[in-house]
C-alpha cells in the first residue's frame, strides 16, 4: 500500500504504467492540492481521505488513452511522467497540475523514439497545462 511509504515525505507518487499513477499527501504539510474536475477532457482524478493516521489525501489518475498506432516507444515513459512531477513541485504548482503536467509529458514521450526525442521544452509546459 503507497501509504505505508509516505511516512517522512510531503508526497509520494507512484506510477501504474497504462493504469495512471497515484498521490500521497501528509497532513500537515504546506502542500496544495488543487482542484480534481480541471478539465473535462484531461483523464480523471478521485481522491480520498487516508485510511492512515497521518495521511491526508490519495490521489488516483487515469492515464491518457492512446492507441497502439500512437504508442511509438516507451523507453523513458515513466522517467518522463515524473520529470514532469518534479517540474511542478519545483514551480510550486497545486500537486493535481504537477501529476497532470506528468502524464502531459509522458503522453507526449510515448509518441517519439527513445527516451527524450519527443519531450517538450519547459517553454512549452504551459501550454500542455492549458495555460496561456
Amino acid at each position: 500500500m503507497l501509504e505505508e511509504h509516505c511516512t517522512a515525505a510531503k508526497v509520494v507518487v507512484s506510477t501504474r504504467g497504462e493504469d495512471g499513477c497515484d498521490a500521497v499527501a501528509r497532513k500537515g504539510n504546506d502542500l496544495d492540492i488543487g482542484a480534481l474536475d480541471m478539465s473535462e477532457d484531461w483523464p480523471k482524478m478521485t481522491a480520498r481521505h487516508g485510511t492512515m493516521r497521518d495521511i491526508d489525501t490519495v490521489i488516483t489518475c487515469a492515464s491518457y488513452a492512446l492507441d497502439g498506432e500512437q504508442i511509438v516507444d516507451t523507453t523513458g515513459a515513466g522517467d518522463a511522467f515524473i520529470a514532469g512531477v518534479c517540474f511542478g513541485l519545483a514551480t510550486k504548482q497545486p500537486l493535481t497540475h504537477c501529476l497532470a503536467l506528468g502524464r502531459r509529458v509522458a503522453w507526449h514521450k510515448l509518441q517519439g523514439i527513445g527516451a527524450r526525442s519527443a519531450l517538450p521544452r519547459a517553454s512549452e509546459l504551459g501550454t500542455l497545462l492549458g495555460e496561456p
